[in-house]
């Protein structure tokens, strides 16, 4: 979905896009006989683990990010790192059936850390700017 707003005084205008993405995660790949699930759940998986690699190298400032690992994050290589704001809802069930939600979680947990990581140092990157913005330079004698 792209979006454009407009500022009603300055009338500045910033353009954006909102990536609706599910992440689901079959169950265990080992799971079932039907070779079309898992075909399906190891291609899920790969692609899980693609978005937190690339997600780790943009948190780490690594030269190469690999967004052309899997087609999910070829996709999302514009939303993800540089300005862009990201939101990961995570929902996990109590169910027996669902106990593979360990899994999941342990990758959520792991790129929470990772955007956490990513949200303090541009925090700091701010505060820093404020603090140059607020300094006033003494006239030099």
């Amino acid at each position: 979905m792209q979006l454009t707003g407009v500022h009603p005084q300055s009338e500045s205008v910033r353009q954006g896009a909102v990536y609706l993405v599910d992440l689901a995660r079959l169950k265990s790949s080992g799971s079932g006989n039907d070779p079309v699930m898992l075909k399906e759940a190891q291609n899920i998986n790969k692609s899980l683990a693609c978005l937190g690699n690339v997600i780790s190298a943009i948190a780490s400032k690594k030269a190469h990010v690999p967004f052309r690992d899997s087609k999910l994050t070829y996709v999302l290589q514009n939303t993800l790192g540089q300005d862009s704001k990201t939101l990961m809802i995570c929902t996990l069930s109590p169910l027996e059936e669902h106990r593979d939600g360990g899994s999941w979680f342990c990758f959520y947990n792991r790129l929470s850390r990772l955007m956490y990581m990513m949200m303090v140092e541009s925090l700091n990157t701010l505060r820093f700017a404020k603090k140059v913005n607020t300094c006033e330079l003494a006239a030099s004698k």
